[in-house]
């Protein structure tokens, strides 16, 4: 199996939802964006749908400490988030 590249599997997803839902429909959007002959298959852009529904990421594997229901990942990435806004500004003293 390829590896895909994130801005790829977003464009997928992206398309797929755009375009009611329909694999068709991302697969030939990919093919005219990334100027390519072959689109992922559509077991796979299913699966990174799937990935993405439930996780909120097209990736298989996420940070460990992250849940899969749906609001704790949320406030995780959250906290996570806000917590490396800090982290930054004291780098840079403000």
């Amino acid at each position: 199996m390829e590896a895909y590249p994130g801005n790829h599997r977003a464009f997928c997803i992206r398309a797929y939802y755009r375009n009611g839902d329909s694999i068709v429909s991302a697969q030939r959007l990919y093919r005219a964006e990334f100027n390519v002959r072959n689109a992922p298959k559509d077991d796979t852009i299913r699966k990174w749908i799937r990935m993405f529904e439930n996780t909120g990421s097209s990736w298989s594997k996420l940070d460990n400490n992250l849940t899969t229901d749906g609001k704790n990942l949320f406030c995780q990435v959250c906290s996570k988030s806000v917590s490396l806004y800090y982290l930054n500004l004291n780098a840079f003293n403000y």
